[in-house]
């Protein structure tokens, strides 16, 4: 089976989900129940989840911080992460969501720094392939633009009930 998008490859004998590694079928699974990659093929998900760079982190390690230049989109596979600006942490990221996608979309600074609640593991996404993914699928160009608009909402209500107080 042959599965292209843009530079997103698949080519393999593989006929069903049965001959992959277990590992890569657990992040396709994972990947596939997230808002943000839902829309996908089973195939490109396959793909996406080869593609993506594993990484753990220990409790209290950072992942990046504010003013950081942006390096990639990261799925969050296990865990939680703690969104902080300056000291404050304004917000958790929980299993099954995506960070960085906001410095990714100007080639800006990290925002906010990321740091684990606990242990967690992560899959990282570069700018290029995280680039043809948008252009190939603008579903998820979609969710980008629905997950801004989330996070740009809890700011709001966070600086709004900062504001009474």
């Amino acid at each position: 089976m042959i599965v292209k998008a843009g530079a997103l490859s698949y080519s393999g004998p593989v006929t069903t989900m049965k001959e992959l590694d277990p590992r890569l079928i657990q992040k396709s699974m994972q990947l596939r129940n997230s808002s943000f990659f839902h829309d996908i093929s089973t195939e490109v998900l396959v793909e996406i989840a080869r593609l993506g760079e594993e990484l753990l982190l220990e409790s209290g390690e950072v992942l990046f911080t504010e003013g950081d230049p942006a390096d990639g989109l990261y799925f969050l596979m296990v865990g939680e992460l703690d969104v902080l600006m300056g000291k404050k942490v304004v917000n958790k990221v929980s299993e099954g969501e995506v960070i960085g996608e906001i410095a990714l979309l100007d080639s800006g600074l990290r925002s906010a720094s990321i740091r684990a609640r606990g242990n967690a593991t992560l899959l990282r996404f570069s700018q290029g392939l995280f680039d043809e993914v948008m252009e190939e699928y603008p579903q998820v160009a979609k969710q980008v633009l629905r997950t801004l608009v989330e996070r740009i909402r809890g700011l709001t209500t966070y600086i709004a009930e900062k504001e009474t107080m």
